[in-house]
């Protein structure tokens, strides 16, 4: 199968991309020909290419709202999948998968649409949360089927009416084993001071803040806490860091490529948020062992069991985190079962195989349509 990717940003690594970069190598491994139309020339393009995973880039596509780019964007990608005719063209998230669907829809090519979390999901606000929803309504039309990343944000999209029932799966995300992740048990016996470990980027939805206010109730307990990643945010969230007087205590990393490294040797993973679709982040820290702090927002619910393998949170109060925090900082045992567990599940639903397989039947099932076989 000869499959066209289609992603917006080049100039960050998020859950999308990752998603690409994962299910890409995949498709790869099993013999198929992937080749990812990506916006722009950013870092995102170097990590393609270490990955061995051919690349497009399409400089007019950009994440911001821009009608003149905008309009070359789509005849740029309508003539880069034009030279390419793939089998099927996958888009993924808001901007690429408008541009994307137009683009393959004028070519007659079929499309599959991925919804990384949608846009309009509860927690975003109302205005922007409205003009989404229409326009994912309208751009349903120029599909043969949508990927959910979650069963939440399924019943969000038929609860809205976004898309009839029938075109739309379900299938969760995955992420590859790695043969960096070390023994929990030997870095468990190890541990003098619990590390707190935070991987997203600084803008909304993610709430480093509101992970900072519930810590600073924690003062009298040991405890590191270390910030993984960069954005919008970075600057207000340190100086909200040092109002707390939290800067012996809190490590602002930046981006790094040792994430597996630094998973194993953390003991808490958080992930504080306004909204989700299906994190990778909790994912690859449930494939570590690590107990799980979250919000109880979107499809997090479908990775983090409840009190088995970790704890869901209210993303507005402070004090229910404090408290979620306590427990496992001053639980071992409980931080160890935890991550047992999480790590059982991870192995049960959450690998890249599974979703793998389960994506290759949706594209199968988009190009028999098109060809009038559905």
């Amino acid at each position: 199968m000869k499959i066209a990717q289609v992603i917006t940003r080049s100039d960050t690594l998020g859950g999308a991309s990752a998603h690409v970069r994962d299910l890409s190598n995949a498709l790869i491994a099993q013999g198929h020909e992937v080749c990812v139309f990506v916006g722009g020339d950013g870092p995102l393009n170097e990590l393609f290419e270490r990955n061995k995973i051919p690349i497009k880039s399409v400089t007019s596509l950009v994440r911001e709202l821009s009608p003149a780019n905008d309009f070359k964007a789509y005849f740029e990608l309508k003539k880069l999948l034009a030279d390419y005719s793939p089998d099927i063209v996958a888009c993924h998230s808001a901007k690429a998968g408008l541009l994307g669907r137009l683009a393959a829809s004028k070519l007659n090519l079929p499309v599959v649409y991925t919804a990384h979390g949608w846009p309009f999901t509860e927690g975003v606000p109302n205005l922007r949360a409205s003009i989404y929803r229409y326009v994912e309504t309208f751009m349903a039309n120029f599909c043969n089927n949508i990927i959910t990343v979650s069963d939440y944000d399924k019943k969000l999209a038929v609860r809205h009416a976004v898309a009839d029932e029938s075109k739309i799966r379900v299938i969760w995300n995955g992420v590859p084993e790695d043969s960096l992740i070390q023994n929990r048990e030997s870095k468990d016996s190890a541990t003098l001071i619990p590390t707190i470990l935070m991987i997203a980027r600084f803008e909304q939805p993610k709430n480093f803040s509101l992970l900072l206010r519930a810590l600073s109730g924690l003062t009298d307990l040991k405890w590191q806490a270390k910030f993984v990643g960069d954005g919008p945010d970075l600057t207000t969230v340190k100086s909200l860091c040092d109002e707390l007087s939290l800067n012996e205590r809190v490590s602002f990393l930046g981006w790094r490529n040792d994430i597996a490294n630094l998973l194993s040797e953390a003991d808490i993973f958080t992930l504080i948020s306004d909204w989700e679709g299906l994190p990778l982040s909790i994912l690859e820290a449930m494939r570590a062992g690590l107990p799980v702090i979250a919000s109880d927002v979107g499809g997090v619910k479908e990775a983090v069991e409840h009190e088995q393998s970790g704890l869901l949170v209210s993303n507005k109060q402070v004090e229910e985190i404090t408290t979620a925090l306590q427990q496992l900082l001053t639980g071992k045992a409980l931080r160890k079962d935890m991550g047992n567990k999480g790590r059982e599940r991870f192995n049960t639903f959450f690998t890249v195989e599974k979703m793998t397989e389960a994506t290759l039947s949706v594209y199968q099932q988009a190009i028999a349509f098109e060809k009038g076989e559905g």
